[in-house]
């Protein structure tokens, strides 16, 4: 289904996903400060990591969370990813989607 804003997927199992539209930015939290990407687990830090959109990219940065996220079983601090970039926060693998994105990250 095309997407006409990007789209953070969160997946725990494969059965169990749920499909999350953010324009601006999108905070990965354990708090629930009025976020929609809230993780109710001792292992996601308070504040674990950001998502922001701008006209040219994203950028994801770990907001100095404990355990960190992980790209590829590589522990990372930030990434400009691109549509289809995937990681992992915990046990929960995300996938971003931008359907308006001219390439697939590989």
């Amino acid at each position: 289904v095309p997407c006409s804003i990007p789209v953070l997927i969160r997946n725990k199992k494969s059965s169990h996903y749920r499909v999350i539209p953010f324009i601006d930015s999108l905070r990965i939290r354990r708090d629930s400060d009025n976020d929609l990407l809230v993780l109710g687990f001792r292992e996601i830090s308070r504040h674990h990591a950001q998502i922001q959109s701008t006209a040219a990219d994203f950028y994801l940065a770990d907001c100095g969370s404990t355990n960190g996220i992980w790209q590829r079983e590589k522990k990372i601090t930030h990434a400009h990813p691109s549509n289809g970039f995937t990681f992992h926060v915990y046990m929960y693998f995300h996938i971003i989607v931008d359907d308006n994105s001219t390439s697939l990250y590989a």
